[in-house]
């Protein structure tokens, strides 16, 4: 296990070879996690590792300021060669890898504004058509995650992606999307969702046995309203985590996207007709 610096950028890296089981971690932290207003960083892990089983966890985090802070995390069953990497930063490029190309990654970055993340994003319908009608909307985060199936048996990967916004505001709506899923090889033979809010599962996990039933419930973004806010400036607990799970062979591979969106005072009536459903919409009618 390596753990990087904290504080500006911050970098591990992990090579780990056994002649069976192969465990491995790294964890980078930029920015700073920990202090109000403090100056955001970029971090990057990444692990290489041979072996015949075992697992790997590479894990990037950062602070963006005002004690707000993202993460990403990859967790890979070990198959021969693997290489998995995680990125977070305040800033909207991805870093090109330092070895050759990963078998897993993850990546978050902190928000831009709404026309930003139009011109540069291919985002599905709901999600595009709510950034036209509240152009003030902020992209808080955006991120993506990849994998793709190795060796002979099935390759299990979960992902998750954190976002801890601040400061908080008690009059918007924090509204969560998935896009841009694309898929090699049918994708996956199983991939489940699930969201958690200050460490508690918000709705119900959602499992597809197909890329084109997970398109199709993630064409709907997902209204967590202001349950984000409830509990924010804790400390440990992030306001928001993403959790993919995914299940592939060797020939499949999935890539995906996610965005989270703070929009002011949004009305229900906007959000209804804009068919912003899923979760959150279940978890507000309880």
């Amino acid at each position: 296990m390596l753990t990087g610096g904290r504080g500006g950028d911050a970098d591990a890296f992990v090579r780990a070879t056994g002649l069976g089981e192969v465990q491995a971690s790294a964890v980078a932290i930029g920015g700073s996690t920990s202090t109000e207003y403090a100056l955001a960083g970029s971090a990057h892990s990444q692990i290489e590792t041979f072996g015949d089983s075992g697992s790997a966890i590479a894990d990037a985090r950062t602070g963006t300021g005002s004690l707000g802070t993202l993460r990403a995390s990859v967790t890979r069953d070990v198959r021969k060669s693997t290489v998995i990497e995680a990125f977070a930063t305040s800033g909207l490029s991805i870093p090109g890898p330092h070895q050759k190309p990963a078998d897993a990654s993850a990546f978050i970055a902190g928000g831009l504004s709404s026309a930003a993340f139009l011109a540069g994003t291919d985002v599905n319908g709901s999600l595009e058509a709510l950034l036209v009608e509240r152009p003030t909307a902020v992209v808080k985060a955006l991120g993506q995650w990849q994998g793709r199936g190795t060796g002979f048996d099935d390759t299990v990967q979960i992902t998750e992606l954190d976002i801890s916004l601040a400061p908080p505001d008690s009059n918007a709506d924090l509204i969560f999307a998935v896009f841009d899923l694309n898929a090699v090889g049918g994708g996956f033979d199983e991939l489940s969702f699930r969201l958690e809010v200050f460490g508690e599962q918000f709705g119900e996990e959602v499992v597809f046995g197909d890329i084109e039933s997970a398109q199709e419930f993630f064409a709907s973004a997902i209204v967590l309203g202001d349950a984000y806010l409830a509990e924010l400036g804790t400390g440990n607990t992030p306001a928001v985590r993403a959790i993919f799970e995914v299940s592939m062979s060797a020939k499949q591979a999935i890539s995906v996207s996610i965005a989270a969106v703070v929009v002011p005072e949004p009305s229900t009536a906007l959000l209804m007709v804009l068919g912003l459903v899923g979760l959150g919409a279940r978890r507000r009618s309880n």
